[in-house]
């Protein structure tokens, strides 16, 4: 579990997950576009959105919008949550 706060422009290009599903909450002035599989919604605050299993799904920032959200990872299995040792650790907080 984890939030993101971004100005945009900003995107993230599609990627897949097959090891874990996930869970998105928009907070105050969340505002961008999300895509999964042949889906387009409209991310805005207070929303929720799944990314299932092995979906593709991107997302965008368009300029002066924000992206403000939790997110929540859910794991297959115990084994899966090694995949969390690729992330590189934020050391600005």
């Amino acid at each position: 579990m984890g939030t993101i706060q971004i100005k945009g422009q900003d995107k993230v290009g599609a990627h897949e997950h097959l090891m874990l599903e996930q869970l998105f909450l928009g907070l105050s002035d969340n505002d961008c576009v999300e895509y999964a599989d042949d889906a387009k919604v409209d991310f805005s605050q207070f929303s929720e959105l799944h990314i299932p299993l092995g979906s593709s799904h991107s997302i965008s920032v368009e300029k002066d919008e924000i992206l403000y959200d939790i997110w929540m990872d859910f794991f297959r299995d115990k084994k899966c949550e090694e995949w969390l040792k690729t992330h590189n650790k934020n050391d600005d907080n």
